[in-house]
């Protein structure tokens, strides 16, 4: 059996996997349904609160927290839960499936990366409430998109347990939250969340193109400065980890 065929029905096993549990269900589907919920009730509220609240401030930053943010940090969850899950069962038996481990942990790492690119891309192309360059947004949901191997990779590295995972990436959803409010700050102060939080500068991109900057390239380049040391650095911290557990 070839390696492509075998991953073809790795996928279809995954998907009969995730059919059964509805918090994989959710990780998966859910983004898709913030896009149809935002996209529809976004321009309504609007609409709706213009003589009492100006939103068109607030929502670029709604829009790329939802989708630059949680989107792939859902997808990459529900990666995590999947290895986790083959890790209770044991690792070794990986090393029976005729692919070769290299092979199943780029299944397992970049086809739910590219899941999320094409998550991030619709959720920004069918939400964001200014036009923007495709080609800008298309490199956004790229860079976004690397975030879900990169989480991926920390879940499984610091949980033990699904319970744990679903923890941690909780944890994550509140300092997100958090370093939101950055975007609030006096203009010269904002790009200091960029040094403890990289995903800031993926986000701080989308609200700069949406305002027509030139500078939204640099802010791209700077996210995968930022990203790019960090997935490295994540790659060998699993490794170590999955390694052992395959032993």
């Amino acid at each position: 059996m070839s390696e492509l065929k075998f991953v073809r029905l790795l996928f279809r096993g995954d998907w009969q996997r995730s059919r059964g549990d509805l918090t994989m269900q959710w990780l998966l589907l859910g983004p898709v349904v913030n896009i149809v919920l935002l996209g529809i009730a976004l321009p309504r509220l609007v609409w709706f609160l213009e003589n009492d609240l100006d939103l068109s401030v607030y929502l670029p930053v709604i829009v790329g927290f939802v989708f630059i943010w949680l989107a792939p940090l859902s997808v990459g969850l529900w990666s995590t839960l999947l290895f986790l899950e083959e890790k209770e069962n044991g690792l070794k038996t990986i090393a029976l499936l005729p692919i070769s481990r290299s092979g199943f942990l780029a299944y397992r790492l970049w086809l739910p990366g590219l899941y999320s690119f094409f998550l991030v891309l619709l959720g920004l192309v069918v939400c964001s409430p200014q036009v923007q360059s495709y080609a800008l947004l298309s490199g956004v949901s790229f860079v976004a998109a690397l975030q879900t191997p990169l989480l991926t990779l920390l879940l499984f590295r610091f949980s033990s347990t699904r319970v744990q995972a679903l923890q941690l990436s909780q944890l994550l959803r509140l300092i997100e939250f958090g370093v939101l409010f950055a975007f609030f700050w006096p203009a010269q102060w904002q790009n200091l969340a960029g040094l403890v939080f990289p995903p800031y500068w993926i986000l701080k991109t989308y609200l700069i193109g949406g305002q027509g900057l030139n500078e939204a390239w640099s802010h791209l380049a700077m996210s995968l400065v930022f990203l790019l040391p960090l997935l490295f650095w994540a790659k060998h911290q699993f490794l170590k980890v999955y390694t052992q557990a395959c032993r």
